[in-house]
């Protein structure tokens, strides 16, 4: 579930053109396996995604090995073939994309991890694609998407155990299916409350829970996305939980910064941003939300230099170029914004009438003499 972004210079969603952005990954075959996976999300085609899905890898991270499961092991495995595909899981998620960019690569063992960014029309997300080689290939074994919060295998475990318990009702005491549908009706109560925004309903409705169904990883993880948006000292609260129950939750740190921000919370709002730039292991892009931070903050030096750094770092994103034109016309610097209007055009392929509609929003700007003689040149 993701909830449409609404602070616009929080999460601003806007990368020029499909320009893939690889970065060097001292391996030519994972670097191939990184513009493949840009591109099937960038042209809405996610056939090399599911191609490369090792279903069977997949599975073994949850199915019951026991004897008594493996006819419903086999049918499960058969079955999730062919309604699971990841990559349009990926693009639905999304809605419309408008950039997917590798950030960075990591190995653990022998399965290696790659994070890729999403800026799409529903905002910031990270997504974590686990990978083994396999006869000489890399194939997909798991995916994690940051702004969900749980891994594809826990989603796709929950499903396993619903199934098992209502296809071996033999094997399963009558309890846990009890307890499985207690847990499904909390969840569904919990995303209504979330996708109406009733923020606070979500919170008291987790807080009347049992303790035991209080902190199921993924009831946590709503309770965290309403908590935000009305209390950051239950925020705090919540987030310290999941760390010691579910501590490799890293999407927690993406989950709460958008209610944060809207409740002005920017110490918090910049600690997580600090939390969630380690967990993505380093992504430049990630200064640029550090700098809308600093902006609200009225720290207009250290929001400049950080988006200076941006550009710098990120020279094809527009995020950075039109945060800082917008800080100088604000500030009435027209120097500066004409500048801004230069490296705009030359960098980034915008032609000087494109960005009209954009100036008239700043009439004193419109009619400035720096614009007169930079709109003429």
């Amino acid at each position: 579930m993701k909830i449409k972004t609404t602070i616009a210079t929080l999460l601003l969603c806007s990368i020029a053109g499909s320009v893939f952005a690889i970065h060097h990954i001292n391996n030519a075959e994972l670097e191939k396996v990184a513009y493949y996976i840009e591109s099937s999300i960038e042209n809405n085609n996610p056939s090399f995604i599911n191609l490369n899905f090792q279903y069977e890898h997949f599975c073994a991270a949850f199915v019951n090995t026991n004897a008594s499961h493996s006819e419903f092991n086999s049918s499960f495995v058969t079955e999730l073939e062919s309604y699971l595909t990841p990559g349009n899981l990926v693009l639905d998620q999304a809605g419309s994309v408008y950039s997917y960019q590798f950030v960075s690569s990591f190995s653990e063992g022998d399965k290696t991890s790659m994070v890729f960014r999403l800026q799409s029309e529903g905002g910031l997300d990270y997504h974590e694609y686990t990978l083994v080689k396999e006869e000489g290939n890399y194939r997909i074994i798991d995916l994690y998407m940051f702004y969900d919060g749980t891994r594809l295998s826990e989603q796709i475990a929950e499903l396993y155990q619903v199934l098992s318990e209502t296809m071996l009702p033999e094997i399963y005491k009558k309890k846990n299916a009890k307890d499985t549908k207690q847990h499904l009706q909390a969840e569904k109560k919990m995303l209504n409350n979330l996708a109406g925004e009733d923020f606070s309903k979500a919170t008291k409705q987790w807080q009347k829970l049992d303790i035991k169904l209080r902190n199921k990883k993924s009831i946590l993880l709503y309770a965290l996305r309403a908590a935000s948006y009305t209390d950051a000292t239950l925020t705090k609260q919540i987030f310290d939980k999941i760390n010691v129950l579910y501590p490799e939750t890293e999407g927690a740190k993406l989950i709460v910064l958008e209610g944060l921000f809207i409740q002005k919370e920017y110490n918090q709002t910049l600690k997580y941003i600090d939390q969630l730039d380690e967990a993505v292991h380093t992504d430049p892009y990630l200064n640029y939300l550090r700098a809308s931070v600093y902006k609200n903050m009225q720290e207009t030096e250290r929001a400049e230099w950080l988006l200076n750094k941006c550009i710098v770092d990120l020279p094809r994103s527009e995020a950075g170029y039109f945060s800082l034109l917008e800080l100088y016309l604000e500030s009435e610097r027209y120097t500066d914004a004409t500048s801004m209007l230069t490296q705009i055009t030359e960098n980034l392929g915008f032609l000087k009438d494109d960005l009209n509609t954009l100036v008239q929003n700043y009439p004193e700007f419109a009619s400035s003499q720096e614009y007169t003689m930079w709109i003429t040149e």
